[in-house]
């Protein structure tokens, strides 16, 4: 969403979801680097959906998104180097 509304820049996004959370926590995310383990997602951009109440995987179903065309799937998830979710 913030993406697509030019809030954020991808990169800015990328470093939201990564680096700048993993140093909230004082944890060493968001960095690739030579021989160290990959946690990784890829992500397919460009797939549009509507965000509904059965969206959520938790017991809450309240969101100021719901109802809203959202941008972005996760298509594969690697932890500790290996593929935990692939669609």
């Amino acid at each position: 969403h913030f993406v697509k509304t030019e809030k954020l820049s991808l990169g800015k996004l990328i470093d939201l979801m990564s680096q700048d959370a993993g140093a909230l926590f004082h944890l060493p995310l968001g960095r690739i680097k030579q021989g160290e383990v990959a946690d990784l997602v890829l992500f397919e951009l460009d797939h549009q959906f509507e965000v509904t109440a059965d969206f959520f995987a938790s017991k809450s179903k309240n969101s100021p998104f719901i109802g809203q065309k959202l941008y972005g799937r996760t298509k594969m998830t690697m932890f500790e180097g290996r593929v935990v979710y692939e669609r």
